[in-house]
């Protein structure tokens, strides 16, 4: 990600139809858009974590599932059956 002074860079890159396309954001909104993923990652949600505890942030999700994929992909674990439930 090339930086400029005044504007963060963002990259879309549609692979499908190999079409590449950038905008700028200006710096106060790419800080107003981080800090709103932090919260969004942050929020807790009621799916019990691997170890103890009912609750778990977003991103400790993220990465326990990310865990538990890796475990399954390596043969260290037989199954794999996702914690989330998607209609």
């Amino acid at each position: 990600m090339k930086k400029d002074n005044r504007f963060g860079r963002v990259e879309l890159n549609y692979n499908a139809f190999f079409i590449s396309d950038s905008f700028f954001i200006p710096r106060a909104q790419t800080r107003d858009l981080m800090n709103n993923i932090d919260q969004l990652l942050e929020k807790k949600v009621e799916v019990p974590r691997i170890h103890s505890g009912k609750r778990q942030a977003i991103e400790t999700l993220i990465n326990e599932e990310t865990l538990l994929f890796a475990r399954y992909l390596r043969d260290e674990s037989e199954s794999w059956n996702p914690r989330i439930n998607t209609p």
